[in-house]
């Protein structure tokens, strides 16, 4: 994402080439981005099998951060669905019976 002014997407290459000259083989392979913005560095980094902590205060960038960076899968909404069809059986009985609230 490159929607704000001072976003890091043409500085991550840079910054991560610049973090793994530091580190030697014995280094945990974790970061902190105090600035994360839109996440770019942090999901820069756990690409490449980092574990990434991520901080902003801005409320978007927290939304962005447990999105992209605390996300380990894609989430399937398994609860979600089922009450979405819960609610869908429970809408039908009652049109059924014509019970009206």
């Amino acid at each position: 994402m490159e929607k704000y002014m001072g976003n890091k997407s043409k500085l991550v290459d840079f910054i991560y080439q610049n973090v793994e000259l530091e580190l030697t083989e014995k280094d945990e392979r974790s970061i902190f981005d105090a600035f994360s913005g839109t996440t770019n560095v942090g999901k820069y980094f756990k690409k490449n099998g980092y574990d990434v902590a991520v901080n902003d205060i801005n409320d978007f960038s927290y939304v962005l951060g447990k999105c992209y960076i605390d996300c380990k899968r894609i989430p399937t909404f398994n609860k979600l669905i089922k009450f979405i069809k819960c609610c869908s059986v429970i809408s039908k009985i009652l049109k059924e019976s014509k019970i009206e609230f």
